[in-house]
């Protein structure tokens, strides 16, 4: 018999080939789940509330979309919201804002067309939030008075 090294080569094992096979669709899925996790952070990662009661509360925003904001108090206190597409355009903010949950909302939008509804049975309570239109700025100022008197002469 003549030596052939051919003979004594070894085919790869079964078993080698799975455990190739599950390592690589391991390091496939966690891949995946790597990438899902860091494109689904939390929207309102930076903003955050202290105070469970809407009597009191405490609100840190750092470089968040008002939207978002308006958002997560909405969520964080079961409000209903309409017209939140509104503020879309308006510019990241950052900032602290304490006090009841009217006001802070009140303080957020200043410069939006907003209306704030509160509860029947208790007027304490926000129910609802509602931005009317895309409308940001303030109110233009009263006009002046003529500079000088108007004179009337009656008959």
């Amino acid at each position: 018999m003549s030596e052939n090294p051919d003979c004594f080569r070894l085919a790869p094992a079964p078993v080698a080939r799975a455990r190739k096979s599950s390592m690589l669709a391991a390091i496939g899925l966690a891949c995946a789940l790597l990438i899902l996790l860091m494109g689904h952070q939390p929207a309102s990662a930076a903003v955050v509330i202290e105070g469970d009661d809407q009597s009191e509360i405490e609100v840190s925003i750092e470089s968040e979309p008002l939207a978002d904001t308006i958002d997560a108090l909405a969520t964080k206190f079961g409000v209903e919201t309409e017209g939140i597409e509104h503020v879309s355009k308006a510019e990241p903010m950052t900032g602290s804002f304490q006090g009841s949950f009217k006001d802070v909302l009140a303080r957020l939008l200043k410069n939006w067309n907003h209306v704030i509804v509160l509860e029947p049975g208790d007027p304490a309570r926000v129910e609802k939030i509602i931005i009317l239109n895309d409308s940001q700025g303030s109110r233009p100022p009263a006009s002046k008075a003529p500079a000088e008197p108007v004179h009337m002469i009656m008959p």
